[in-house]
């Protein structure tokens, strides 16, 4: 009897062993986006970006600054810094067709105006490529804001921003896809209305101040 519960034990001890190689396996090793002050990573942004599109890469510049010090470079799709390591695309393009060319195609017609696809990939040397390709309209910055709260930021207000501490940014791989269920997301508080917030949280009621720059808003005529 002892022997088969010592047996049982050695079956479950091996079983449970190889389930978090798997899952350790699955995770991949982490890699850092930026780190006190320093970046090998550029914002390589379409050429066909949208007005949404555009400020999501200032966002991301401004977000990866404030916790790191680090200011990563905007720069297009068609310049000799967007066929170099380290770079985080923003937006679908040529640039982004070659990096995936080979891999899981991003169906565009299917994410509408706000899904987004958010990967990482094998890049051209050391770091790995950034995707962040999404809907013109909405989907594109959302994934960025995604992208940065992978990185650990919040937005509790439009007054209070949350990021970890060490001004270190990093993230262990990732290949996302999302589509919001709801049309119209709203909160009823008043900082809600604020355009920066309302987007950064992914809320797009006709009754926050969203312009084109921050994707717009979705208004419903209806009554309770």
């Amino acid at each position: 009897m002892i022997l088969k519960s010592r047996k049982a034990w050695s079956i479950m001890a091996l079983t449970l062993a190889v389930l978090l190689a798997v899952i350790s396996c699955g995770r991949g090793k982490s890699f850092v986006v930026a780190k006190k002050g320093k970046s090998a990573y550029a914002i390589v942004l379409s050429s066909d970006s949208s007005l949404s599109e555009q400020y999501a890469a200032i966002e991301l510049q401004h977000f990866v600054n404030m916790a790191t010090g680090a200011e990563l470079p905007i720069v297009g799709d068609n310049t000799n810094r967007a066929k170099m390591d380290g770079r985080i695309f923003i937006g679908a393009g040529k640039a982004v067709d070659e990096v995936i060319e080979g891999g899981e195609a991003i169906d565009m017609d299917a994410l509408g105006d706000e899904g987004f696809v958010l990967r990482s990939v094998a890049g051209v040397g050391k770091y790995p490529d950034i995707l962040i390709v999404g809907g013109r309209r909405r989907g594109t910055m959302y994934g960025v804001y995604t992208f940065l709260e992978k990185l650990g930021f919040r937005w509790y207000t439009n007054r209070v921003t949350r990021y970890t501490s060490g001004k270190v940014l990093k993230t262990e791989p990732f290949d996302i896809r999302l589509i919001p269920r709801f049309m119209s997301r709203d909160t009823s508080i008043r900082e809600a209305r604020d355009a920066d917030w309302a987007a950064r949280n992914r809320m797009n009621s006709g009754h926050s101040q969203l312009d084109e720059k921050h994707g717009g808003k979705v208004g419903v005529l209806g009554v309770h």
